[in-house]
């Protein structure tokens, strides 16, 4: 059991190491260690039990190994049941890929069936195919998984795998290696039986890996339209304080009429300089031609103002007629914000520049943003990786590039000379 078990051990402890530790998690690891060599020691082998048939032995022995595991797991790192029976799975499954293509490489090799662990040899080979195939399982597996990348994965899913691996891998294994072991003896039939085992460990694992990526995927995609959900309504609440605006510059002549019976020169001079604020504001409002890009560019231009971001723009916004408002706001208001964030980090205000361009070349409809930005980004898959802390990080980008997939068109970015470019082409429809 204790070589069992530690072949068991290393990739759940490999899976799970990165995951939050629950309190007094010095003490369970311990008191699990106490259990580790306790159980070894009294199910030291298959056979152990001498009243247990030899069937029922060998699937208690490897059962009690895997729910050994899962509890480790499970109690010593805080994380909900399901990921943890799934996360021990695919760890599972990589012990069992190991032991079979040992075993494959051991028949091919033409070493006899049985133990063999009484020899130097035996072991050192051993070790080397599971460590290569657990480096394999780190590096290409583990490396590229964050904790945070996921919340929930699909119940059903991690079930039916965990069943199929239960039934599969463990009561075929017991019946063909032990209860008609007659079989097993048999060089080219015990070949096949371990590639078959191979490739249908790796099917399985294929498919903890869709699972997991499905269930990644289904949150952000989730989180994207939560959050375009939000900047739409966004959107509507901004609008109707551009139709007050409207409204307000709209009563201007009725104020100027009113200056004419004043007769109180400083209640006059009052009076003028209000006007002059309202005229102000009045020229900031964007006029594009697209009531959404109008709504975000005059939102962005006041709020540039007040934090002396030189933000400067030329718009053809008739060209997003075929674009969703939503989508719109959810697009420029990303990458401008980006854009500010950006350039809000020097404190040299003659270098806080951000250019907007929407025009038409080629068939394409060109969205052009630059901005000023002291050092290169740091890039992932293309795109610029964020740093910033909170809980949405990377979804701006994120929101962009699922716009542009959404009216089939093509985003890039470039950086040269401390200025940082966004160029997004669509389609003319």
């Amino acid at each position: 059991m204790i070589t069992f078990l530690f072949q068991l051990m290393i990739p759940v402890a490999l899976m799970f190491f990165r995951f939050n530790r629950r309190p007094y998690f010095i003490a369970r690891v311990i008191g699990f260690g106490v259990l580790f060599f306790g159980l070894s020691a009294l199910y030291y082998s298959p056979t152990a039990i001498p009243f247990l048939p030899v069937s029922v032995g060998y699937f208690t022995y490897y059962l009690l190994g895997y729910l050994f595991a899962f509890l480790y797991a499970w109690l010593c790192f805080d994380m909900p049941i399901f990921n943890t029976l799934f996360f021990c799975f695919v760890s599972f499954l990589v012990q069992n890929l190991a032991h079979h293509i040992f075993e494959l490489i051991m028949r091919i090799s033409g070493v006899p069936a049985g133990s063999e662990y009484g020899k130097i040899g035996y072991l050192f080979a051993l070790a080397g195919v599971y460590a290569v195939i657990y480096a394999v399982y780190f590096f290409v597996y583990i490396r590229r998984m964050q904790p945070e990348d996921f919340k929930e994965l699909p119940k059903t899913s991690t079930l039916t795998v965990a069943g199929t691996f239960l039934l599969v891998m463990i009561i075929l294994g017991v019946f063909v290696r032990h209860i008609r072991n007659d079989l097993f003896t048999a060089s080219i039939i015990a070949i096949g039986y371990e590639i078959y085992s191979v490739i249908l460990d790796l099917l399985i694992i294929g498919l903890q890996f869709g699972v997991f990526r499905t269930g990644r995927l289904r949150e952000q995609n989730a989180e994207l339209e939560s959050r375009m959900r939000r900047e739409a309504q966004y959107y509507d609440t901004a609008k109707a304080n551009m139709e007050l605006i409207n409204i307000k510059c709209h009563d201007l002549k009725h104020q100027i009429a009113a200056l004419g019976s004043m007769k109180d020169e400083s209640e006059r001079k009052s009076s003028i300089d209000e006007l002059g604020q309202a005229i102000m504001i009045y020229d900031s409002i964007a006029k594009t031609g697209n009531d959404a890009l109008d709504c975000l560019l005059t939102e962005k231009g006041m709020y540039s103002q007040s934090k002396n971001i030189n933000f400067t723009y030329m718009a053809d916004g008739k060209l997003l007629s075929d674009m969703k408002y939503g989508d719109i706001y959810s697009l420029f208001g990303n990458a401008i914000d980006n854009a500010f964030e950006s350039v809000l980090r020097t404190q040299d205000v003659s270098r806080r520049v951000v250019g907007l361009k929407v025009f038409e070349r080629g068939g394409q409809k060109c969205i052009h943003i630059e901005n000023w930005c002291e050092k290169p980004p740091v890039m992932s898959n293309g795109l610029p990786v964020t740093s910033k802390k909170d809980d949405g990080h990377g979804f701006g980008m994120k929101s962009i590039l699922y716009i542009v997939k959404k009216y089939g068109g093509n985003l890039t970015v470039s950086y040269a000379n401390n200025m940082f470019a966004l160029d997004i082409l669509l389609p003319v429809k």
